[in-house]
């Protein structure tokens, strides 16, 4: 695996060790990790004096992961009600977004929190 993950029962941060891994998209549309491409280190490094820390564009993004504007986010019509299950939205909102002129990036310095609760 590319990234380890933690859990503390407690709530308190527990970063992973490193992440560094975009977004992708399989033949059977579903998400996947993949490793950077050489063409987006080669950007970083051409366009951040600090290239370790600048951020990262990917073509999709854990749905549950999604940092952005709340306007924005209605703009895109928000999560579909009639999904019955989880697990779609993540394609859906990154389609929608490329659709409407948008892009994702990861952010190498932030901070984000998850509390996954059971269906």
């Amino acid at each position: 695996q590319w990234y380890q993950r933690r859990v503390q029962e407690d709530l308190t941060y527990a970063g992973a060790d490193t992440i560094w891994v975009i977004g992708g998209v399989n033949w059977l549309m579903n998400m996947l990790w993949a490793p950077i491409p050489k063409r987006e280190t080669e950007r970083r490094q051409r366009e951040d004096p600090y290239p370790i820390t600048a951020n990262l564009r990917t073509a999709t993004m854990a749905g549950g992961l999604f940092a952005m504007d709340r306007l924005y986010f209605k703009e895109l019509g928000e999560y579909d009600e009639g999904m019955g299950v989880w697990g779609g939205e993540n394609m859906e909102l990154s389609f929608r977004i490329w659709m409407c002129g948008g892009s994702m990036l990861f952010v190498p310095c932030s901070k984000v929190g998850l509390i996954f609760r059971p269906a």
